[in-house]
Parts: structure tokens; C-alpha cells; sequence
């Protein structure tokens, strides 16, 4: 049985939350960088910081897994490989280089350079562009685009290999010692045996891929057998979770010695894969309890209904709220962080519905295109 779409909606917007969970109380971290003054509120800060911890690996799981259920046995929403990077190009690329280009100009890294002249200006330009789409991002959160497009241009060729073959699982395996050999603590290792790995940007399909056709994989599994929620797996999955944050936010304290925290909390350590991996197992084995919750008939009066309703509607514009949420909290961060917090989940939620009634004559070019610079639903 697959994990139904409105476990998966419900799932998705808790990664959102996460993941602005996750920026507001970057304050917090930085504090905590010297614990002996930082206060209470900073280190529950970085306790909400590192429970957040498993957002981004687990929506690059679900998009995979959600792209799977719509290609299965061979039913495609698109006719060609094509047809599909066209596809997503127009809801994930269109707003990249939209927002991408427009943030460079803001900040007058593109545009004209009257000591550079027309052909240098536009050179510098497009290095410029290419270079910031590649490896650092216009904005600090705009790695994910990086992220989600290189999954996106892997897709075809993955979802065509047989499940359960022996290629499979070479490329799950080959994708996993990948992974880690980009994590906390395998630079270490690589240190003491003087091996210098080459280096790439964060966002590079090495150390996200995994994730992506582990979502695949299991979809595909899904679907080929019928699963019984078990109350020991329940059990057993809540405990691994536990145990997983347990050892990430030990793996946090034991390395906050005054360091960047950039440097050992980020998602890419072996506390973070187990920690998502164990949240996937256990909103797998919840599906079917979440589901009757959510996916109550709002024609019947349930509370499931509209709680399944409101539930959907939120996901669909958390793209729109990831996109602008950052410049919601630049305005919001010197309050203090519970209300900080508080007004980041109202207004990034708020303005992104506002966007959404403001442009809602889809018919309209301009209107088309503007919901898909500001990745509201098609």
C-alpha cells in the first residue's frame, strides 16, 4: 500500500515548518556557540534547530517516492523524458532563474559594468549567474533548487530500472557510499588515510541522491505488496526516531566548541541520515491511522475532513513559502524567538495565501506565469 497523498501533504508541511524552524533559530546556534552565556532560550533554540534536522532529507525521500506512484507500471503523466524535464523546468526553473537573476541584480552582482563595457558586462554576468546557481545559491536557502533539479534530471533513467534487480540495488548501494563519504564524521577518516576528496558545492547530487531513489525504490515496493499496520512497528519506528535525535543532538553538544556550526550540524552527517531514515520509517508505518484522520469526507461533517482539506491547501503553497520566507524573518530577527517563530509560520503562510487569491485568474498569461515565478500551484 502506497503512503497515501494525504499523509505525504501532511508530511510535507511539517518539513516546511522544519525547515523554517531551522533558519529562525540560526540566532540561537550562533549564541550557543559559547554556551557558559548563552540562556535557556538559546538552547531550546538549538534543540528546535536540530529536530528540524530531518526536513530537507525527507522531502528529497517524497518527492522521489511521489514522482514513483505517478510513473508506475508504466502510466506517465508525460511522454517522453522531454516532456517531463520540460515539465519540471516550468514549476522548479522557472522560479530559480527568476528569483536567481532578479537577487543578482538587486545586489549588483549582474547587469552593467561601465569598466567592463557591453560584452564584459554581459560575460561577468552570465559567470555570475552560473557560477551562483551552481554552487552558492542567490539566497542562503536557494540550494534546495540545486538539489531538487539535479534529482529531477537523474529521474528518467532511474524510475526505468527493474525493482529488485541486481542493478537496483548496486545503484542504492553505490549511492549510499556516496552519500556518506560526503558526511560528518567521513572527513575524518579521509584525513587520517591523506585521501583529499574532491570538492563540490552542498547541494550536488552526490549527497542527495540516495534519498531521492530510496523514495523511488520504496514506491515501487509499495506497490507491489499489500502492508498491514503493525503496532510494534509503530513502536519500533518511534523508538528509532528517538534514539536517532537522541544521537544528533549529542553528536551537537559534544562538537559545539566555538566552531562555525555550519561545520558539523548541517544535514550531511551519519546522526542526520539515521534520524531521517527513521522518520521515514515511521510515517510509513503510521500511514494508515494519519490517513483515516486526514482523509475524512468534509461532505460528511468530519473534522478529519476539513483538517485534510486545510492540510492540503498549506502544503500546496509551501513552495511559495520557502521562496519568500527569508525575507519575512530578516524583518523579524531581532525579536525574541518564540515570537519570532510565531510570526514567521502566520505571515510566510499568510502572504503566500494572499499571493495565491491575488493570482487566482490562471487563465491569464501574465497570471501563469507569475504563479510560476512564485511557485504557487499551477
Amino acid at each position: 500500500m502506497f503512503v497515501t497523498l494525504p499523509v505525504s501533504q501532511f508530511v510535507r508541511l511539517l518539513s516546511i515548518l522544519a525547515v523554517l524552524t531551522i533558519h529562525a533559530t540560526y540566532t540561537a546556534q550562533m549564541n550557543y556557540r559559547t554556551p557558559e552565556t548563552a540562556g535557556m532560550t538559546d538552547f531550546i533554540g538549538v534543540l528546535l534547530n536540530q529536530l528540524s534536522r530531518f526536513a530537507v532529507p525527507v522531502f528529497v525521500f517524497l518527492s522521489g517516492y511521489g514522482l514513483a506512484i505517478r510513473f508506475r507500471d508504466g502510466q506517465s503523466l508525460y511522454a517522453s523524458a522531454a516532456d517531463f524535464y520540460k515539465n519540471r523546468m516550468m514549476r522548479i526553473g522557472i522560479p530559480f532563474v527568476v528569483w536567481t537573476i532578479g537577487l543578482l541584480l538587486l545586489n549588483n552582482r549582474m547587469g552593467w559594468f561601465a569598466d567592463l563595457g557591453l560584452a564584459g558586462s554581459l560575460w561577468k554576468s552570465v559567470k555570475t549567474l552560473l557560477w551562483t546557481m551552481w554552487a552558492t545559491g542567490a539566497d542562503y536557502h536557494f540550494y534546495f533548487f540545486t538539489i531538487i533539479l539535479w534529482c529531477y534530471l537523474f529521474f528518467p533513467f532511474l524510475i526505468r530500472i527493474r525493482l529488485g534487480s541486481a542493478l537496483n540495488y548496486t545503484v542504492l548501494a553505490l549511492l549510499l557510499l556516496l552519500q556518506l563519504s560526503y558526511q560528518t564524521p567521513s572527513h575524518l577518516f579521509f584525513h587520517e588515510m591523506g585521501i583529499d576528496r574532491p570538492r563540490f558545492p552542498s547541494s550536488f547530487f552526490i549527497s542527495w541522491l540516495f534519498y531521492f531513489y530510496a523514495g523511488i525504490t520504496l514506491a515501487r515496493k509499495d506497490a507491489s505488496t499489500e502492508r498491514v499496520d503493525r503496532p510494534l512497528m509503530i513502536v519500533l519506528a518511534a523508538l528509532a526516531v528517538t534514539l536517532s535525535f537522541a544521537a544528533v543532538f549529542a553528536e551537537y553538544l559534544y562538537r559545539n566548541d566555538g566552531q562555525d556550526p555550519g561545520n558539523f550540524d548541517h544535514f550531511h552527517r551519519y546522526t542526520i541520515w539515521c534520524y531521517a531514515m527513521s522518520v521515514v520509517w515511521l510515517f510509513r508505518s503510521l500511514n494508515g491511522p494519519l490517513d483515516s484522520l486526514l482523509h475524512g469526507s468534509v461532505a460528511s461533517g468530519g473534522s478529519g475532513g476539513t483538517i485534510g482539506s486545510t492540510i492540503s491547501y498549506l502544503a500546496g503553497i509551501s513552495f511559495t513559502v520557502y521562496i519568500i520566507h527569508t525575507w519575512i524573518l530578516r524583518v523579524l530577527a531581532d525579536l525574541p524567538l518564540f515570537l519570532k517563530l510565531g510570526l514567521l509560520f502566520a505571515l510566510a503562510f499568510g502572504a503566500a495565501a494572499a499571493l495565491d487569491r491575488l493570482l487566482s485568474r490562471r487563465d491569464a498569461g501574465i497570471v501563469r506565469f507569475l504563479r510560476l515565478a512564485l511557485g504557487l500551484p499551477a
